[in-house]
């Protein structure tokens, strides 16, 4: 593991809601950090590489030093090729921690500029411009699908405001087992959106729009095709001309569908093999003892993915993103307002959630923290941030799923939270097809 602490530690003076840190950058005069090893300067050799721990005498944000060993924890027990973590604290100071390296068995340690995907991050995007489309009179939230796309089951009913918030009553094409089967024997395959819809459509609806809620990849699939057809544009573009562009994200894109490549410097995906589940209890055993790897998927092609999640990032861009997500920077004050309002929680049936989650247009709501995850192959990402701390963390594992069917990002997050001043852990877990934050049961 190796840990960079930025010198200017906290920052005790008050903090703006929407004060912006876009170009935050951790100092590398900080060192390494590790107190809880008591000043063990030595390297220790993992099946991810070295881990190298080292004392500074740099000012070091207090949270660090409980946790640094949690977080190396959390990798050993769930056997991720590599991981980072990112702190920005205007309140608690900066850190990022990072284990492992760029590629299972080489020698290039992970870093904050390295390039990956992050799944359902991108709903949250994708939302954003809608909003923004909503923002210039370009549509309006109460209206109908059909109005933008025709044959959808129910489209006369299901308003743009329920794709955006999981209320829509649509089948998720991703729980198609065909389309799991079809994905994992061609993971080049080219996916277009009418391919996914019609997947989705042939199943009947889970609910009636608007009376229940559940997670559907096939409502952000409908709303990449509403941008393209209310801007005359094709999606890739569209959000680099409003949201790359204007925020300096010049690490992030969305690929077109033919692209299943991720630009240098990259770190590589892993599969464990299953597509939502746990290995067997024999194979846990062999890929705790090294004996089973993980499959490099990293070249896999996300178009099945597309504006519901396909978008490629590094770790700082999603510090940037985020800030805007929960700051509102690309949206004025009442519709920023408007997408906040839209948190809600999710019903009856999810007890689970009552009183401690909720979720919204693209954004969802842990205790203080905003944001969103994302959980494609090979990858699991998630990113929040407390506007009343000033505090963004972004998470990064380099796996679809650890060997027990473990979201990695999660676990990391939970486990920073818990290690930060004055802050509970809440309990967070990766519901099916999902890719965002949801609490355990």
């Amino acid at each position: 593991m190796t840990v960079t602490v930025d010198s200017r530690s906290a920052n005790p003076g008050p903090v703006g809601p929407h004060r912006m840190r876009l170009a935050a950058v951790l100092a590398a005069a900080a060192g390494l950090v590790a107190a809880a090893c008591a000043g063990d300067n030595s390297s220790k050799s993992s099946g991810r590489g070295a881990t190298s721990v080292a004392t500074t005498a740099a000012a070091v944000p207090r949270y660090v030093s409980k946790l640094a060993p949690a977080l190396e924890a959390v990798v050993e027990q769930t056997h991720v090729p590599s991981a980072i973590v990112l702190v920005r604290s205007g309140t608690f100071g900066d850190a990022t921690f990072t284990f492992g390296t760029t590629e299972l068995g080489g020698g290039e340690p992970v870093t904050a500029e390295d390039h990956g995907r992050v799944g359902s991050v991108t709903k949250s995007m994708t939302v954003t411009v809608i909003l923004q489309l909503v923002q210039d009179g370009a549509l309006a939230l109460n209206d109908p699908v059909s109005k933008y796309v025709a044959n959808v089951p129910d489209g006369n009913h299901i308003t743009i405001a329920q794709l955006l918030d999981m209320r829509s009553g649509l089948y998720s094409y991703t729980a198609d087992p065909d389309f799991v089967s079809a994905d994992a024997n061609n993971p080049t395959r080219v996916w277009t959106p009418q391919q996914l819809l019609d997947i989705a459509f042939a199943h009947p609806a889970d609910f009636a729009p608007g009376t229940n809620w559940h997670y559907s990849n096939t409502n952000y699939i409908l709303l990449g095709l509403i941008i393209e057809r209310v801007t005359g544009q094709n999606a890739t573009d569209v959000f680099q001309q409003r949201l790359f562009g204007p925020l300096g994200m010049h690490d992030t894109r969305l690929p077109s569908a033919e692209d299943a490549s991720i630009p240098a410097p990259l770190v590589h995906g892993y599969h464990y093999g299953n597509w939502d589940q746990a290995l067997s209890p024999d194979q846990q055993a062999q890929a705790a003892a090294g004996i089973l790897h993980p499959a490099d998927v990293t070249y896999s092609n996300p178009s099945w993915g597309w504006t519901a999640g396909s978008v490629i990032s590094t770790p700082e861009d999603l510090v940037k993103w985020v800030d805007a997500l929960v700051d509102g920077t690309l949206l004025d004050d009442a519709t920023q307002e408007l997408r906040l309002d839209s948190l809600q929680e999710l019903g009856p049936d999810y007890p689970q959630a009552a009183g401690v989650y909720r979720y919204g247009y693209g954004i969802d709501k842990l205790g203080s923290y905003y944001g969103h995850g994302g959980q494609i192959t090979g990858y699991n990402t998630a990113m929040v941030r407390d506007p009343a701390t000033d505090t963004d963390i972004v998470v990064r594992a380099t796996v679809t799923l650890a060997p027990d069917g473990t979201p990695v990002a999660n676990a990391l997050m939970k486990t920073v939270i818990g290690s930060l001043p004055n802050a509970a852990a809440p309990a967070w877990s990766l519901p099916d097809d999902t890719g965002d934050l949801t609490p355990d049961s």
